[in-house]
């Protein structure tokens, strides 16, 4: 089964955006994949689903062994080597992507799923964990800074909502739901990306 793109069913959109868009892919994938406006229809079933979350397992784990073999190539042997480390690693993911028989526009349509699956749910986002963290500390107080935690989240359950219905009007229902299902593991997803690149973060 498919859900179209850009035109498949949909609930009743809002008329306002928020500041992000839906359709930009992760930075990461944008870098690999480039952007896309391609409007074929995305497979959205189960099936196609954990095929894609085998592919982004393996590809986080190979993308940041490249790098840092390719760190430790130019270091020892300067830019040149550098280079020839990262087309190696970029092939590598191209061996990929045709492993789990995914074409190029279909990587940045789930990129973009991704990312909507993260607007859907901010409060869920753990380059927010520190900001939401202490809203809920302040909500529950009292007076001003009550106030200001519950427009905060307010204001955040407005901001899924839109992004829901942006992705409801883009993919359709099926492919929403299916975000909605896998959520928190389609987060986790994007954040092995960023680790990939940027490294962990400092643990606590």
């Amino acid at each position: 089964m498919v859900c179209a793109c850009n035109g498949g069913s949909s609930s009743s959109s809002s008329s306002s955006s928020s500041s992000s868009s839906g359709s930009a892919a992760s930075p990461v994938t944008g870098a690999l994949h480039g952007a896309s406006g391609d409007t074929t229809a995305l497979q959205c079933d189960e099936d196609r689903y954990q095929k894609w979350a085998g592919y982004k397992k393996e590809q986080a784990a190979a993308l940041s062994q490249g790098l840092s073999d390719t760190a430790k190539q130019a270091q020892a042997s300067g830019s040149a080597a550098a280079l020839g480390g990262l087309a190696a690693t970029g092939m590598q993911l191209e061996a990929l992507r045709k492993k789990y028989g995914f074409e190029k526009h279909e990587v940045s349509q789930w990129e973009a799923l991704t990312g909507f699956a993260m607007q859907m749910h901010p409060n869920d986002n753990p380059v927010l964990k520190d900001m939401v963290d202490g809203m809920r500390k302040m909500q529950a107080g009292s007076g001003a800074q009550k106030e200001t935690a519950d427009k905060f989240f307010a204001d955040n359950e407005k901001t899924g909502k839109k992004a829901e219905d942006r992705a409801r009007q883009r993919y359709g229902d099926q492919c929403v739901d299916l975000a909605l299902k896998h959520s928190q593991e389609m987060i986790d997803m994007a954040m092995a990306d960023m680790q990939a690149v940027f490294g962990p973060g400092k643990k606590k």
